[in-house]
């Protein structure tokens, strides 16, 4: 549970407390999920997305990513033991697409998997 309080009285200091969520496990393991990211970022004009499954399901899987108004500029195909691919800032024609936002996604077997955003600056 994340709270915040801010009580105090008059000639005290504002001080504010934080309260942070915390992961436990009864069995003491911890299970990672799927891990996507891209360094560096913001980047210019490359970057690397890493990704890793948290099952060993490595077929039919994809990275996509979109521009702001979520159309679709470019997708990599992942190979079976691929872990990451570097996107050079061009669409899937080979033109360089303009500075700003994007959002890549991993998709398996056409399922959304997560997403991440990422910002070119030219």
């Amino acid at each position: 549970m994340v709270g915040l309080s801010a009580e105090y009285e008059a000639g005290e200091s504002n001080i504010i407390e934080f309260e942070l969520p915390y992961v436990s496990s009864d069995d003491n393991t911890i299970q990672m999920g799927e891990v996507l990211t891209n360094f560096p970022n913001p980047f210019n004009p490359t970057t690397t997305i890493s990704f890793s499954f948290a099952t060993e399901h490595t077929e039919n899987n994809e990275i996509a990513i979109y521009n702001l108004k979520g159309q679709k500029i470019r997708h990599y195909s992942i190979e079976n033991n691929q872990s990451s691919i570097i996107w050079n800032g061009t669409d899937q024609t080979g033109k360089q697409v303009s500075s700003g936002i994007y959002f890549y996604r991993l998709i398996s077997d056409g399922k959304h998997i997560t997403s991440k955003k990422m910002l070119l600056l030219k």
